[in-house]
């Protein structure tokens, strides 16, 4: 049996990750994917976002095609002011749903000669009932805190036929 492309990790992460700080980024909302940015303490006291993703589990369903799965996670945190806008939270997380509801395509990125961009394919949510893009609405994270928080889940899959 063949194996698995050994960049196949990287390609996904890049590509999951470049997807959503581009929507972050042209909706104006800071975003940090973990892993990649630093925290620090002025980024975490301002309105933001951070992606986070678990995976690709990768699966080999027959001799030279392979199934991944990751799940995705957008944590968004709102700092409640007087004059702020009372939907911002759900605002945020209404641009974060559409787009894990659209397909997000996976391309050879990174700095290695491998690194091509060319196109690998698309994820796309999980088909199944219970794996449904979630909203959960933490409302607010203490009485002395003033933060809004929420999430924003989903599982993906994709097939692909990249062997060595």
């Amino acid at each position: 049996m063949a194996a698995v492309q050994s960049n196949i990790v990287k390609w996904v992460k890049a590509s999951v990750i470049k997807y959503f700080t581009d929507i972050a980024s042209g909706n104006s909302i800071p975003m940090l994917a973990e892993g990649v940015d630093e925290r620090s303490e002025s980024t975490m006291r301002v309105n933001h976002s951070e992606l986070r993703i678990q995976g690709p589990y990768i699966s080999q369903l027959s001799k030279s095609i392979w199934k991944l799965t990751l799940e995705i996670n957008v944590f968004l945190t709102v700092f409640m002011e007087m004059s702020g806008d009372a939907y911002e939270l759900y605002d945020w997380g209404g641009i974060f749903v559409s787009a894990m509801d659209s397909p997000i395509n996976i391309y050879k990125y990174g700095s290695g000669v491998e690194d091509t961009g060319d196109f690998i394919g698309c994820l796309r949510v999980k088909n199944s009932k219970s794996q449904d893009i979630q909203f959960f609405d933490f409302g607010v994270a203490g009485n002395d805190t003033r933060v809004r928080q929420a999430e924003i889940d989903a599982a993906f899959e994709m097939m692909t036929t990249l062997g060595e």
